[in-house]
């Protein structure tokens, strides 16, 4: 029985190796092991979250439980409608502006007939405004293009892109022009008169007249 005893027996070197390896299985790390008692964060937030209220509870001590726990609810119903408010008026000011940007456009974009805003223009002119008309026209215009080629202006279009697109048709003088005299004046704050009118008028009525007598869609 010794011998073969003997002749089983592993080296040293052996019996180390397979020692790490178990002692290197995850269960044997307790330094990285979860804790069973550990508990949850969802809990540890709720308990955050309570601690004011508990504290508010316990420094009414002396006074009835019912009045108590009635302070409290009536406290926590406050802080959640007071956070609640916050919520919404931070979700509505941010889609306040988005919101009036997406009607603004809708507006600019919907089905206007350009015979009203040449009409307005007319009114403005009477008035005396006479930026006010040339940007009325301007849209009249574009209007009258979007008819033309069945198909409307992207929206965020600016007029470097429009004239971009227009640049090898006969409409981009009279689009330059417009562009040209609503940056200066418009933008510009330069003065406006009744000769810029009447300049613009005229660019427009070839816009009109060309869109009109054009059968296939203008532009690229």
């Amino acid at each position: 029985m010794l011998p073969l005893l003997a002749q089983t027996t592993l080296p040293p070197d052996a019996i180390r190796r397979a020692a790490d390896e178990v002692v290197a299985r995850p269960y044997y790390q307790l330094g990285t092991a979860p804790r069973a008692d550990a508990t949850p964060a969802w809990l540890e937030v709720l308990r955050w979250i309570l601690t004011p209220f508990e504290w508010l509870f316990e420094s009414m001590e002396g006074l009835p439980d019912l009045i108590r726990w009635a302070i409290v609810i009536l406290c926590v119903i406050l802080c959640v409608a007071l956070i609640s408010h916050i919520f919404y008026t931070l979700v509505m000011a941010i889609r306040g502006p988005i919101q009036r940007r997406r009607q603004s456009f809708d507006t600019a974009t919907r089905e206007v007939d350009p015979v009203d805003l040449e009409s307005g223009a007319d009114e403005l002119v009477a008035q005396g405004d006479y930026i006010g008309a040339i940007r009325l026209l301007f849209r009249a215009s574009l209007r009258r293009i979007e008819l033309a080629e069945r198909r409307r202006f992207r929206p965020g279009f600016t007029n470097r892109e429009l004239l971009q697109r227009y640049r090898a048709t006969p409409l981009f003088a009279s689009l330059a022009r417009f562009v040209e005299t609503i940056e200066l004046k418009w933008y510009g704050n330069a003065v406006c008169d009744r000769t810029d009118y009447l300049t613009c008028r005229d660019e427009h009525g070839r816009i009109r007249q060309q869109v009109e007598h054009r059968a296939t869609p203008v532009g690229t």
